[in-house]
């Protein structure tokens, strides 16, 4: 059984929306959390078209929970998939596959790297989302000419707590938005609890929500008065944080939310109009800079349904007009694709804040040494990929009115030692650069692979001569060549797009190799100490399991300047690492 996982409920009409969810998780997953997807059994086909079949779990609703149609039909609502996809996910503990989950709406996508330590305060103990009464619940009120403790959902956390015996207390708390990080231990309780009242959660449901209404549900005959409903509405949230706050079955972790969700700018059109049109406030939530540096993710939930596929004689079918897709469903493609060209900044997830933190201490000692944090993409990533830019780097420097006489263009996956050497002084002014020494087969089918495509007529780069991109000094002698790289791959960027799908190794490494190769590039080999890479293999890192070793920081011995670069994603993965090294290494400073 897992500690934690990503659990989504999905179906049909969603399908879109969860395809850039999975796109997000494939993309931000560092530590491949398990991602299972449920939907059901009818769109199984159409989920497995859409999505393909690899980098998720997915399973049918009925395997989760049989709902009973017959309760909800005739639907007094029109919303009973609004009910009963919560019912759903609220059973998720039934499969016996984790102790905990994160569960987001198909229409959360993530925006930053993350990690199960942002969900789990403990080894064992998930996060609860708990905040008190929200200050936009409460704004959107003002808008609504309603008082938000007239609001639906102050109702519901005020019958909740009658069903639970709990109205002593009188704080107001919010248990959302999602995703949401619940215990399964926690929902086969509250399940217990539901079955010996005598129902089931479909039949709680119905009847929390028909015992508040005034007059009742069942003593409403025409189907439209439903809009006139002032009772309270059931919230699974709601359900898992009132019960948790009464019962204490696990610890509380409070925690905000992860994400920019229902409530926020991003869930309707109105409330994206209200801030667009806002004064500091309001335009600096609407910054994709500043939601990137604080957020693990955005959710669009108004009207989510995406519309692309419909329903024709019993089937979901494609529909691709593009203007069919609501508010929500454009806006999110237009802030996935705003956020794209955003630099990852968010350091509460990332590890690279070790990185940069370790360069500008180690630099201190030194007068003429100065750290520049690049962290803005010059053109799109996704045309010219970041390790492509860095070929600009005197312009850049030369933008900023920058003098200087040597310049290491260094990656963000690496922690230096405070005693390193000053090695600008070792690089005899030349291109100063460290064997890639290890992953010679990825390096072998890297050289043979990009050579054939890009470079037939040059004779093969040699293995002792091929250096680690990640560690390069350069000078202003170097600009010409540097000019060469960058017409280099503005000339051949859509056949190096296509070379990269296919090839998968090397990238922008392989290409520098052949064009310093190319263009005679007097280099500076040295020593393995300033990039010492591929450590898992070199066998410097203990990883339980696979090291006899027990001294985790062996490889500090080895160099002065670490790159944690083909590390296995295990429990001891890159952000482990980063984080160790530099808190042994810096710890009279932290």
């Amino acid at each position: 059984m897992e500690n934690f996982v990503i659990y989504c409920k999905s179906y049909a009409p969603d399908v879109q929306s969860t395809k850039r969810l999975k796109e997000s998780i494939d993309k931000h997953n560092v530590e491949n959390i398990p991602f299972y997807i449920s939907c059901p059994k009818r769109d199984m086909k159409l989920f497995k078209d859409v999505l393909g079949t690899d980098g998720y779990i997915l399973i049918p609703d009925e395997d989760i929970y049989q709902l009973n149609q017959k309760l909800w039909l005739p639907d007094p609502t029109f919303r009973a998939g609004w009910r009963t996809q919560q019912i759903v996910k609220t059973h998720f503990n039934v499969l016996k596959v984790a102790k905990n989950y994160l569960c987001p709406d198909s229409d959360n996508f993530f925006i930053n790297d993350f990690k199960k330590s942002d969900f789990m305060a403990t080894e064992d103990t998930i996060y609860t989302i708990i905040t008190d009464a929200p200050l936009e619940s409460k704004i959107l009120s003002e808008f609504k000419k309603n008082t938000y403790y007239n609001s639906c959902f102050f109702r519901t956390v005020r019958e909740t707590r009658k069903m639970l015996d709990n109205t002593s207390l009188t704080k107001m708390y919010d248990f959302g938005p999602p995703p949401y990080a619940w215990n399964c231990q926690v929902w086969e309780e509250i399940q217990d609890m539901i079955k010996d009242n005598g129902m089931n959660m479909e039949e709680f449901f119905i009847h929390f929500e028909r015992s508040t209404s005034t007059p009742p549900l069942n003593k409403i005959t025409n189907p439209l008065d439903y809009v006139e409903f002032n009772g309270a509405l059931p919230r699974e949230a709601v359900l898992y944080g009132e019960y948790l706050l009464k019962y204490r079955s696990i610890d509380i972790f409070p925690t905000t939310s992860w994400f920019l969700a229902d409530g926020t700018p991003f869930s309707s059109e109105k409330n994206y109009s209200i801030y667009e049109g806002g004064g500091h406030f309001s335009n600096k939530i609407l910054d994709p800079t500043f939601v990137k540096k604080y957020y693990l993710g955005l959710g669009f939930q108004d009207g989510r349904t995406s519309k692309v596929y419909v329903m024709e004689d019993g089937k979901w079918v494609s529909d691709s007009d593009g203007d069919k897709l609501n508010w929500n469903e454009k806006k999110a493609l237009e802030w996935r694709n705003k956020l794209e060209l955003v630099s990852h900044i968010n350091n509460r997830n990332t590890p690279y804040h070790y990185s940069i933190e370790s360069w500008k201490k180690w630099a201190k000692q030194y007068d003429d040494i100065e750290v520049i944090e690049w962290d803005k993409p010059l053109m799109d990533p996704k045309q010219f990929k970041i390790t492509y830019q860095r070929y600009w780097v005197h312009d850049i420097l030369k933008h900023n009115e920058v003098e200087y006489d040597q310049v290491l263009i260094v990656d963000a996956d690496t922690i230096i030692h405070p005693n390193s050497p000053n090695f600008f002084k070792e690089s005899n002014n030349k291109f100063g650069v460290v064997v890639n020494n290890g992953c010679y087969e990825w390096v072998t089918r890297s050289i043979n692979n990009w050579g054939d495509g890009l470079f037939p007529n040059e004779s093969k780069v040699k293995t002792w001569k091929y250096f680690n991109g990640g560690f390069q000094i350069t000078n202003k002698n170097h600009i010409p060549f540097y000019t060469k790289v960058q017409e280099y791959y503005t000339e051949n960027i859509d056949k190096i797009n296509e070379l990269d799908q296919k090839i998968k190794a090397g990238t922008d490494q392989t290409i520098i190799n052949y064009l310093a190769q190319q263009n005679n590039i007097d280099t500076e080999y040295m020593s393995e100490s300033y990039n010492l890479q591929d450590l898992f293999r070199k066998n410097l890192l203990h990883i339980p399991g696979h090291s006899w070793f027990k001294d985790e920081l062996l490889f500090l011995e080895a160099g002065w300047i670490y790159h944690y670069n083909a590390i296995p994603q295990n429990d001891r993965h890159v952000s482990y690492w980063m984080e160790r090294t530099y808190k042994e290494l810096y710890k009279d400073e932290n």
